[in-house]
Parts: C-alpha cells; sequence; structure tokens
C-alpha cells in the first residue's frame, strides 16, 4: 500500500513539473559572411554556408555585439501554455539587411541597411507584431548580416499587450505560463498534483478500512 501511496504521489509531482515547465531557449549563432552565397531567403542562404559557426545559448539578448563581416542567427524558441498575442521587435546593426521567420515560415525582411541606433521608434526595427500565437511550442529565427561597424542588437517582446520586455529565458518562460486570471479555466499544476496525491491518500485509507 505505501508503495501505491509513493507511486501516486510521484505521478502528481511529475504532473505539477511536466505542467508548470514552459520552456524558453534562446541561442545565437554566428558565422563569416560569403557574400557569393546569399540570396532573398535568408534561412537558405544560411544553411548554404559551410563555414564554422559560433553559437551560444543565452540567457537574455541585449547589447549583443557579433562582430563586423558576420552573417548572423538567433533562434528563440518557446513554450505557451494558453493562445495569446505576441509582438517581437528586433533592434539591429545589419548593413545588409535582415528577416524573421516564425515557425519555419518567413514573415517579414528588409534589404536595406539597418542601424537602429539604441531608439525602439527608428524606422529599422524590424517586428513580428500582433500576432496570435496558439498553445504549444513556437520557434522564431531571426537573421542579419552586418558588413561594419559592429553596433548593439537589441530583441525585446510584448504579451498580450502588456508593456514591452527585454528578451530573457525567465521573461519569456513567464510570459507563455498559465495566468492567474485564467486560474477557472485551467487547473494549476500545484492544485493538479495535490489532487493526485489526496486521491492517492483517500485510497488508502479506504483500503485500511
Amino acid at each position: 500500500m505505501k508503495k501505491m501511496f509513493l507511486k501516486a504521489g510521484l505521478g502528481g509531482c511529475l504532473l505539477m513539473a511536466s505542467l508548470s515547465a514552459q520552456a524558453a531557449l534562446i541561442t545565437l549563432e554566428t558565422r563569416s559572411f560569403e557574400t557569393n552565397l546569399f540570396n532573398n531567403d535568408w534561412a537558405q542562404s544560411w544553411a548554404a554556408h559551410s563555414n564554422a559557426v559560433n553559437s551560444q545559448s543565452l540567457t537574455g539578448f541585449s547589447g549583443q555585439f557579433t562582430g563586423n563581416n558576420t552573417f548572423n542567427h538567433v533562434n528563440i524558441s518557446f513554450d505557451t501554455a494558453l493562445s495569446g498575442v505576441w509582438d517581437f521587435e528586433a533592434g539591429l546593426d545589419g548593413h545588409y539587411g535582415a528577416a524573421i521567420y516564425l515557425n519555419g515560415n518567413l514573415v517579414t525582411q528588409r534589404a536595406d541597411d539597418l542601424w537602429w541606433a539604441n531608439n525602439w521608434n527608428s524606422s529599422d526595427i524590424i517586428a513580428l507584431g500582433n500576432t496570435n500565437l496558439s498553445s504549444g511550442s513556437h520557434s522564431l529565427d531571426i537573421y542579419w548580416a552586418e558588413k561594419c561597424c559592429n553596433g548593439g542588437n537589441t530583441i525585446r517582446f510584448s504579451h498580450n499587450d502588456d508593456n514591452w520586455q527585454t528578451l530573457t529565458v525567465a521573461a519569456l518562460e513567464d510570459a507563455g505560463a498559465p495566468l492567474a486570471k485564467d486560474s477557472s479555466t485551467v487547473p494549476l499544476p500545484s492544485s493538479l498534483a495535490l489532487f493526485a496525491i489526496g486521491a492517492a491518500g483517500l485510497g488508502l485509507r479506504r483500503r485500511r478500512g
């Protein structure tokens, strides 16, 4: 009986962990730029390059310097428990332009010389705006290519028209988690786990009786 109780309790804890984990990952990749391999399909151009890639996992994306004569790619992978409206803006230094893909599909691209000058009101901001995302996993890919002079790059986002936040793993995971106001329709993970443990305890008590 103790084994049954422990299994039920463990199952409840695993259930709580699986529902509460809204994972996010930010990966920055940079490589030297080969102009003869570039075309209007940024993702395809990136794949066509064969030179070495410098890859790093980041906790946030603010003031990132990628160097001169670089082709750059940032992947933002995140989960959202509920459907909602998301906005992303990228302030980049991209002499050759930039492009944004959502879940593998091209959303927007620019072919002009971009430099946002650390100003979110700049016309050189490239954005994914007012996009309704269903619950589940999503992937945002941003590509840009720089000649010089290695200005800082920053990404920010907004969820359900909340205030803009600088892109960080922690902020993405918090935005993707169930909101308190939705607790009436979406059971909180802790409640589900406690219910599982309580149900197991009740069954154990009845068998003893």
